[in-house]
């Protein structure tokens, strides 16, 4: 039997905040699939296999990196955590092209990352003190740049400026290896060059720029208490607010898919995905999808209305009667102000500035 051809072609590398989630949803656009890119494919399991060879020097965690490389089910990945493996990626992948993001203002990206360990301690055990740092990451002492004890010693702000630098540098060190590689500067990503440097990679045609995007994955954690942040970091930081502005019925598919995904990770109880805090029993997860059932079925019959409405609305222009074609658009309204006011909130005025 012939084997099969390896599926990954491009490889998108990083340190974290460095606008590795938008590009992930520029690839997927410009693919027209979102299941051909994955960001952050096993990035927890990679870091925690490196740090335990590294700690250990047990073969069988370099079996498992190798392992997690050759699996690979996507043809772009893109993420941090493959900086300190690049070479068994190269060994799986010799023809793979690389793009290395990287933020121009350290001083921004430092503290970005900083605070991201300081709202999301899961993934940053030798980073920082929590109980819930559980999740390896590469630090100084599996490199043998100091002990393991004089790194316990320094205060995160340098834990985090010697990851920057050292994550940047393993990636320079390999980059030359590879068959193709490219560099984009995190500030760069919304622009045409970026988009078409995308395009290309995704091997659509030319004409076809990939979508432009605007995620920020944790903008919106801080305003919510701690057992909370998981969760809204989750969804709040995966939706893309340039779309939203531009497609209508986005925010509906976001929103309802994005749904369905969370309540299927409590159902699993999957703590890959989800903190202790957002377990909820099957009583508690009964209501809840009885909610959304009965809420999308009332959905689905606004949206009945609407159609019925519009038809109307169309028959009164086309035999010419404006002022029934009034009143049926003033019939619209309602509609609106009645889903509104099931939400519990009011139609906003368009000349208030949220900002002030």
């Amino acid at each position: 039997m012939k084997p099969s051809e390896p599926k990954l072609k491009v490889l998108c590398v990083g340190a974290g905040r460095d606008g590795t989630l938008s590009l992930s949803h520029m690839f997927a656009a410009a693919y027209g699939s979102e299941a051909k890119v994955m960001h952050e494919y096993k990035c927890r399991e990679f870091y925690q296999a490196f740090c335990n060879f590294r700690e250990t020097g047990n073969r069988h965690y370099e079996d498992e990196i190798r392992r997690l490389v050759r699996e690979c089910p996507y043809e772009c990945i893109v993420g941090n955590g493959y900086a300190s493996i690049l070479d068994y990626f190269l060994e799986a992948y010799p023809d793979l092209t690389l793009v290395h993001i990287k933020r121009g203002n350290r001083a921004a990206a430092l503290a970005s990352i900083e605070r991201n360990a300081i709202l999301f301690p899961q993934a940053y055990r030798y980073y920082v003190e929590s109980p819930e740092a559980k999740s390896k990451r590469m630090a100084a002492f599996h490199f043998g740049d100091m002990s393991e004890a004089a790194w316990s010693l320094l205060p995160l702000a340098e834990k985090v400026s010697w990851y920057f630098d050292k994550t940047h540098a393993l990636i320079e060190e390999d980059a030359a290896r590879f068959a193709r590689r490219h560099d984009l500067a995190t500030e760069e990503i919304d622009s045409d060059g970026a988009r078409r440097l995308v395009t290309m990679l995704a091997g659509v045609p030319s004409h076809r720029l990939s979508a432009s995007v605007h995620i920020n994955s944790n903008q919106f954690a801080a305003a919510v208490p701690e057992p909370c942040r998981n969760k809204v970091n989750w969804l709040l930081g995966r939706f893309d607010i340039r779309r939203a502005a531009e497609d209508d019925p986005y925010p509906i598919e976001f929103f309802t898919n994005s749904f369905v995904a969370w309540t299927g990770y409590q159902v699993r109880r999957s703590l890959d995905h989800l903190s202790l805090s957002d377990l909820r029993s099957a009583d508690q997860l009964r209501e809840t999808i009885a909610r959304a059932e009965a809420a999308i079925e009332k959905t689905r019959r606004d949206l009945s209305g609407l159609k019925d409405l519009l038809a109307q609305s169309e028959a009164d222009l086309s035999s010419d009667r404006p002022s029934e074609a009034r009143r049926s658009s003033r019939r619209l309204e309602p509609q609106g102000e009645a889903a509104l006011a099931d939400l519990g909130v009011a139609d906003p005025d368009p000349g208030f500035d949220a900002g002030a």
